[in-house]
């Protein structure tokens, strides 16, 4: 048995670790509030992956080719555009299946719901949810001071 597959055995075999006085519910991770300058860092490290993704996807394609078009266009686009665009196409959602109300949308864009909430998985999944509450966030946002 090789050394990951020994890990990855290992980690199965633990047990969760639960919260005293609560029933089968695993101990939830608290995690600290990010600054805006590292919610910016971030974004920028992640734009910054996908770009070079991008580059490295698009020399690997043969010219003339429909994904290396798609990719060319992708690689001049601003973050935002190109973000929307691969959402679109990896998770569409037309008919809207699954998606939480309005009112939920609104608790998540306004950050009245924890980041723990189970509908912030369907959004990461769901091009129409996330367009919409991105659109929500920036209403909500306080003007920049600059």
């Amino acid at each position: 048995m090789n050394r990951k597959s020994r890990v990855l055995s290992t980690r199965r075999q633990r047990p969760l670790r639960r919260d005293s006085g609560t029933t089968g519910v695993p101990k939830r991770i608290l995690r600290r509030q990010l600054t805006a300058e590292q919610v910016d860092e971030i974004y920028a490290s992640a734009i910054d992956k996908i770009r070079s993704w991008i580059r490295e996807k698009v020399s690997t394609l043969p010219p003339g080719s429909a994904n290396r078009a798609l990719l060319e266009k992708l690689q001049h686009l601003r973050p935002e555009k190109a973000f929307d665009e691969l959402l679109s196409r990896s998770y569409p959602n037309p008919e809207r299946v699954g998606c939480p109300p309005y009112r939920i949308l609104m608790e998540l864009g306004t950050r009245t719901r924890s980041l723990d909430d189970p509908w912030h998985e369907h959004i990461a999944h769901c091009h129409p949810c996330s367009a919409e509450l991105r659109t929500l966030v920036r209403s909500y946002m306080p003007p920049d001071p600059s």
